[in-house]
C-alpha cells in the first residue's frame, strides 16, 4: 500500500512537472510579452518569456525575485511622469484591468517603447489570488506610423487650405465644376461677380440661359468628354440684360480637366479673363484705319505710310497706278535725279528724329 502511495504521488508530481514545462513553453512562445509575479507587496517576478525579456531589457534569470516597479518601468507619453504600476493596481482592485492609453515602457538598456497593457489576477481553485500576470505589445511603430499619418494629414489639410485660400483670393474670376453635369462646386468671389450670380451646388444650364451659355455649355461638355484642356481667345460673350448686364463682353476663357489621384476625371477649372477693352478699342482703331484708307483712296494725291523703321506698309491706288508697284520699297528711285540726296538726307534725318518730313521734290514721269 505504501509503495502505491509512493508511486502515485510520484506520478503525480510528473504530471505536475509536465504540466508547469508546457505552460511555460507555451507562454514563452506567445508574441506578447508576459511577466508573472507572486502576491506580494513588492509584485516579486517569478517568470518573464522571452518577449518580456526583449522589451524591459532584463533576462528571467536577473528579473526573478525583483519587485515589479524595478523591472517594468512605464512613464505616461504626454508628460513623461512615471505611470502607476498595473501589478500594483491588479492586487489593491482584486481584479482584471485594461490600459487604455498606451504608455512607455523604459528599457534596463534606456531603449524606450510605446506599449498596450493589461493585467490580470492568478486565482488558485478557492478564489485565493496566488499573483499576477501582465500581458504587454510593443506598438511603437504602429504609433509612429500613425503620428506620421496624422502629420500627413495635417500637411495636407493646411495646403489645401492655402489653395482655397489662393483660389479665392486670386486675381481673375475662377470656378471649379464637378461631373458631367457641370455642377458649381467653388466660385471666386471675382466669379460670382462676373457671372451676377450665385451659382454654388447649381448645374452650369440652370445657372446660365440658353443665350448667355450655348457656347460655354459647348466648351464645358466636350472638355469633360475629351478631357482636354480648351483656350478660347477674345470669345464674345452673350449677356442676359434680366442680370444687370447692359451689354455683351469679350473674354478670354480657359477650361482645364482636372483629376483625382488615381486620374478619373472629376470636373473642370474655369477662369476667365475679361477683355471687352481691349477688343473695342481694337475694333476702334480697325475701323478708324479702314476710314482712313477709304478716304486715302477717294483723294487725287499719292498716299503712302511707312513704320517707324522705314518700311512701307500702305499705299493708295494712285501710288499703284504711278509706279505700276504695290509697295514703295524702293520709292527713291522715282524721285528726279537731282532731287534724289536730300530727299533721302531729310528721309533719313526724319526718321531718326521723329521730325516730321516735309519736302518739295521732283517725281519722274
Amino acid at each position: 500500500a505504501l509503495q502505491d502511495k509512493i508511486s502515485s504521488q510520484a506520478s503525480l508530481i510528473a504530471e505536475l512537472s509536465e504540466s508547469k514545462s508546457w505552460f511555460e513553453t507555451t507562454l514563452k512562445s506567445i508574441g506578447d510579452g508576459v511577466i508573472a509575479t507572486n502576491a506580494d507587496a513588492l509584485g516579486t517576478i517569478e517568470f518573464m518569456n522571452h518577449v518580456a525579456e526583449e522589451l524591459t531589457g532584463w533576462t528571467l534569470a536577473e528579473a526573478k525575485g525583483q519587485p515589479i516597479f524595478e523591472v517594468f518601468r512605464m512613464m505616461e507619453r504626454g508628460s513623461r511622469l512615471p505611470a502607476f504600476n498595473p501589478v500594483e493596481r491588479v492586487l489593491r482592485e482584486k481584479a482584471k484591468i485594461v490600459i487604455d492609453d498606451p504608455k512607455i515602457l523604459l528599457s534596463k538598456k534606456g531603449v524606450e517603447y510605446i506599449i498596450e497593457d493589461s493585467a490580470a489576477p492568478l486565482r488558485t481553485g478557492d478564489s485565493e489570488i496566488k499573483g499576477v500576470v501582465l500581458v504587454f505589445r510593443d506598438v511603437t511603430e504602429k504609433y509612429h506610423l500613425e503620428g506620421a499619418q496624422k502629420n500627413l494629414l495635417i500637411d495636407a489639410e493646411n495646403s489645401r487650405q492655402e489653395l482655397a485660400a489662393f483660389f479665392m483670393q486670386a486675381p481673375a474670376p475662377m470656378a471649379i465644376l464637378s461631373g458631367p453635369e457641370h455642377v458649381y462646386t467653388l466660385a471666386n468671389p471675382l466669379y460670382i461677380d462676373f457671372i451676377g450670380r450665385d451659382p454654388m451646388g447649381k448645374k452650369v444650364r440652370e445657372v446660365f440661359a440658353f443665350r448667355e451659355g450655348k457656347a460655354f455649355f459647348k466648351m464645358l461638355d466636350t472638355v469633360y468628354q475629351t478631357g482636354e484642356p480648351y483656350i478660347g481667345k477674345e470669345l464674345e460673350l452673350k449677356r442676359d440684360p434680366s442680370n444687370g448686364h447692359p451689354h455683351d463682353m469679350y473674354v478670354n476663357i480657359n477650361c482645364h480637366p482636372f483629376r483625382d489621384p488615381l486620374g478619373a476625371l472629376k470636373g473642370i477649372l474655369v477662369f476667365f479673363q475679361e477683355v471687352t477693352d481691349q477688343v473695342l478699342a481694337r475694333n476702334t482703331i480697325r475701323e478708324s484705319e479702314k476710314y482712313f484708307r477709304s478716304l486715302a483712296e477717294t483723294l487725287p494725291q499719292i498716299i503712302w505710310t511707312a513704320d517707324a523703321k522705314g518700311t512701307v506698309n500702305y499705299t493708295n491706288s494712285q501710288w499703284k497706278d504711278y509706279s505700276n508697284a504695290f509697295y514703295p520699297s524702293d520709292w527713291i528711285r522715282y524721285v528726279h535725279i537731282e532731287d534724289c540726296e536730300k530727299t533721302q538726307h531729310a528721309w533719313n534725318h526724319s526718321l531718326l528724329s521723329g521730325d516730321p518730313l516735309e519736302i518739295d521734290v521732283r517725281l519722274k514721269s
